[in-house]
Order: C-alpha cells, then structure tokens, then sequence
C-alpha cells in the first residue's frame, strides 16, 4: 500500500537506492539516531547491506574533532555503493564530504551538487520525524511492502 507524501522523492534519487545493494547512512546527533533507524529498516524491508556510523567510529576517527568526513572517506565510499547523508544545514561536513560522491542527502533546503529529499521544517525534532517518515516512504517506492500494526 503506498501512502501519499507531501515531500516529492525524484526518481533519480529512487532509482539510486533500487539500483545500490549497499548504502551508507549517516547523520550528526539526533540525525544519527533516525541514520542508524533507516539503515536498519532500509536492510529488512528492501534486502540491501545497509549501515551507518556507530559510536567507535566517532571517537576512533575523530577524536575531539570533526569525523563525519573521515568515517565516509575511509570507509563508507568503499563498502557502499550509494551515501545518504542526513543533516539540517546543506554546508554542513556531511553535505560537503558527499560532494562528487555517489550520494543523496535529506536536508531542508536543495543542495547545489547533491540530490536532496527537501525537508522544510522549522525544528530540529520536526525535522527529525520527517525524515524518518520519508525514508519509509523512499523504501515504498522501492517496493517495500511495510509491515502493519494489526499484521
């Protein structure tokens, strides 16, 4: 059953996630929480390797200093082959780091060079849930039948 959104999904970035048997999924802070939820969800409901940062990542590549550049340089551009990128600001480390990568990100306004899942919403926590609720959208699109409550 596919539901109606109000966030348009293109088709490029729906045939990126269907044509990809590995995606890397990657937020800051409460973005990595909905990161590590999608890419959870994305590996049980469309049969794909799908992962994001967990928490030795952060203190093993960087340290007191940034690692979202880092974590996608050395190790998730080699095991996946699409990035999304989940963040609130499109100059944000994430957003530059998948520049003239194979990569989407969901933010709240489009991205010059990278296909963007524009969320406008004015917080954080607002900003949050949507994504979440659109990556299960995106995972419809690419034929995921999600499970009901009364199933």
């Amino acid at each position: 059953m596919t539901r109606q959104s109000t966030v348009m999904i293109s088709s490029t970035i729906i045939d990126a996630v269907k044509r990809s048997s590995s995606i890397a999924v990657i937020g800051n802070g409460g973005n990595l929480a909905i990161a590590k939820h999608a890419a959870s969800d994305m590996s049980r409901h469309l049969n794909k390797f799908c992962f994001a940062p967990e928490c030795i990542h952060m203190s093993a590549l960087g340290g007191d200093e940034r690692w979202h550049e880092k974590w996608i340089d050395q190790y998730a551009s080699g095991a996946a082959d699409l990035l999304i990128g989940i963040t609130t600001r499109i100059d944000s480390p994430i957003a530059k780091a998948l520049e003239n990568k194979h990569a989407v990100i969901f933010a709240p306004k489009r991205h010059m060079c990278v296909p963007t899942v524009v969320i406008n919403k004015n917080t954080f926590h607002e900003f949050e849930v949507e994504t979440l609720w659109q990556f299960y959208m995106l995972m419809e699109q690419c034929g995921a039948v999600l499970p009901s409550i009364n199933n």
